[in-house]
């Protein structure tokens, strides 16, 4: 009845799960009904079993087992089963079987096989081979192909560009194998099949390459065809990925000067602030301002994101030079902004600008190359990042008065804040000592009253509330200041802050800012925790910062837990040699007997390694990032059961966990029990 339901109709899904649930039950009730089935009926069962669609997921299973059947009595497969059945024990995971299997046919094909003869055979080869990664053998086969067949899929050659470009690239051939793709398959070529080279180039490092590919795509109109939204998208994406991979400033300059030859206008303004963006963090502030006199002599003009940028980048340099450069950009715009509001000629601009407004020095006092379209080229209106990067210039400068009036700038222009702003804000008060009013400020813009716009604080926020809570835990006058948070609290916040707030493609810039240029967030978590005494909040918060945010332990960490226990072990000391701790004889004395303690274990975890064949050389980042972890978790256990037993230190890290809302995470790969 199956066979006939599905004689019927081949493309049923019902018929087709029937039909193989009767031949399998029969099959095992009488093993022997293999023979007697006729070829009409081997031919149903192939058809409807062998169909590659979402509605039949076993179908290389199925394939793979009617030729086992087929073989089992007798039954010689055809030509398309055989090589069917045998991609499909490729595709199932068994490569080296599958590829075993079509080297032994290939060498006997003028014997006892004329598969060999067959251009899907080969087909088959090649496309194997390169999936594989034997880029060499998948050309070699795919050569033979062509010669025996030459109206053979060009498609092939993909497969043979991408194995290349992943194991070894050879930039002659395979650019001239693009070449030849592109001349068979003409106006047929796909944006699919143009993609797929341009993302083999650039896993090949190979930039200039996949320029050229981007440009071919642009001129055919695979690429910025059109506005619509998705067109755009698209393009911009390709755009992106060229000058991420770009490993130098000149590649970087290569691709975005070649964008600009072959795209519309409208998408220049997004190319120069990506170039922009790219220089900047390659540290090359001079270049991001030429970008800048560029975008001029193309017609273009630079909004305030492009010069906050360039601001952003002088600023971070660090040399004074620079810095009166990024101030001179900065109050140009806020000139400009308050020259176009509605505070013109009123008596804020005509007083209070004359008595707090600095002059900054001329273009010409200033050191290395000049940057002239500062005065004769127009400038944007600043906008709240640019208060920021000033707030922040001056903050570095102790200059009040200058900060007061940019202050009273923000809110007469009625700029809405946001996190770079609070930041700046932030740090204004920490420099002037006013921990309190940083957790005001903090409080008040994050959870404002109804009606006032809200600030999502980013990574840049939390660094500098972990900075303040180290400069008011080791203030001594602010010991006892009952409103500042503790480190476990702190810790939560943020914790819940980033589950909240920050998205997969957030997570790379909330990094750079939580975490500062030097890595510094750890050290100044542990500081915290080590002034509060801490040790089992100190070894969650460890953990915590992997788990959530990928943050591992850096060599200070390693001292300043060192320290910290050496500091418990005091306890037991006068208050006189407590408080003098860092000139006394036995916190030097503790600091070196904790110290041997660490390298006890880090002498033990090599030496375990070492037996299991792990070399320390060859461990990645990530797997180093691991080793350490456990290595001052285990420490820190080490130390903690020489004063409380290892129930109690396993309770007090179960609590500190739930503290800082990360109950469930993993402390280390040895307890309190294990430890020696």
């Amino acid at each position: 009845m199956s066979l006939l339901a599905a004689s019927k109709n081949l493309d049923d899904a019902d018929n087709r799960r029937a039909l193989w649930k009767a031949y399998s039950f029969a099959k095992q009730a009488h093993p022997s009904l293999l023979q007697y089935i006729p070829d009409r009926a081997w031919d149903l069962l192939w058809e409807t079993q062998s169909a590659i669609t979402p509605a039949n997921p076993n179908c290389m299973e199925h394939q793979i087992q009617l030729v086992q059947d087929m073989k089992s009595i007798g039954r010689p497969p055809t030509v398309a089963q055989n090589i069917a059945e045998l991609e499909a024990t490729f595709m199932t995971g068994e490569h080296e079987t599958a590829i075993q299997r079509w080297e032994e046919e290939y060498n006997t094909r003028t014997a006892k096989s004329a598969h060999g003869y067959k251009p899907e055979y080969l087909d088959l080869g090649v496309r194997m081979y390169a999936l594989t990664g034997n880029a060499q053998r998948a050309r070699e086969v795919m050569d033979e192909l062509y010669q025996a067949y030459p109206g053979s899929d060009p498609r092939l050659m993909i497969g043979v560009v991408r194995a290349h470009t992943r194991i070894q690239y050879v930039p002659d051939y395979i650019w001239s194998l693009y070449v030849r793709l592109k001349d068979r398959l003409g106006p047929a070529m796909t944006f699919e099949d143009y993609d797929t080279c341009f993302v083999g180039f650039l896993e090949g490092s190979r930039v200039d390459h996949a320029v050229a590919v981007f440009k071919d795509m642009v001129s055919i109109g695979c690429l910025a065809r059109s506005f619509m939204r998705w067109q755009v998208q698209q393009t911009l994406k390709r755009l992106r990925a060229m000058l991420n991979v770009s490993k130098s400033l000149e590649e970087a300059n290569m691709v975005a000067l070649s964008a600009i030859s072959v795209l519309p206008r409208a998408y220049h303004n997004h190319i120069f602030r990506r170039w922009m963006m790219l220089t900047v963090a390659k540290n090359s502030p001079e270049s991001a301002a030429q970008l800048l006199e560029l975008m001029f002599e193309r017609g273009l003009n630079p909004g305030a994101l492009h010069f906050n940028l360039v601001i952003g980048a002088l600023l971070r340099s660090g040399t004074e030079t620079n810095g009166e450069k990024a101030a001179l950009m900065g109050w140009k715009m806020v000139e400009e902004a308050l020259n176009t509001s509605s505070l013109q000629d009123t008596e804020f601009q005509q007083f209070y600008r004359m008595q707090h407004k600095p002059v900054p020095k001329q273009t010409g006092d200033l050191d290395g190359p000049l940057i002239p379209f500062f005065l004769a080229r127009p400038i944007p209106m600043a906008d709240v990042t640019t208060f920021a990067h000033l707030i922040r210039h001056h903050t570095r400068n102790w200059e009040w008065n200058h900060i007061e009036y940019l202050q009273t700038a923000l809110v007469r222009l009625e700029k809405p804040p946001i996190a770079p702003l609070l930041n700046a804000l932030m740090m204004v008060d920490l420099r002037r000592v006013k921990y309190q009013e940083v957790w005001n400020r903090f409080d008040s813009m994050t959870h404002p009253p109804l009606g006032f716009p809200r600030v999502v604080p980013n990574g840049g926020t939390y660094r500098v509330l972990w900075k303040t809570l180290r400069s008011a835990l080791g203030d001594h006058h602010t010991w006892d200041f009952e409103s500042l948070p503790q480190p476990r609290q702190l810790m939560a916040m943020m914790v819940e802050w980033w589950t909240e707030h920050v998205g997969w493609h957030q997570t790379e810039n909330y990094l750079r800012g939580l975490t500062g240029p030097n890595r510094e967030i750890t050290g100044l978590i542990q500081h915290c925790f080590s002034y509060t005494k801490d040790v089992a909040g100190a070894l969650v918060a460890l953990h915590a910062l992997k788990t959530r945010f990928g943050i591992f332990p850096t060599q200070q960490t390693a001292e300043i837990l060192v320290k910290q226990m050496a500091w418990i072990d005091l306890r037991s000391e006068t208050k006189e040699v407590r408080y003098s701790y860092k000139t006394s004889g036995v916190f030097i004395r503790n600091v070196d007997k904790i110290s041997r303690v660490y390298q006890v274990l880090l002498r033990r975890r090599l030496e375990q390694l070492e037996k299991t064949g792990v070399n320390l050389i060859e461990m990645t980042k990530q797997e180093r990032g691991e080793l350490d972890l456990n290595l001052l978790s285990e420490f820190v256990r080490v130390v903690m059961v020489r004063q409380h037993s290892a129930t109690e230190v396993e309770n007090m890290i179960e609590e500190a966990k739930k503290d800082m809302g990360v109950p469930n995470i993993s402390t280390g790969d040895l307890n309190s029990f294990e430890v020696s």
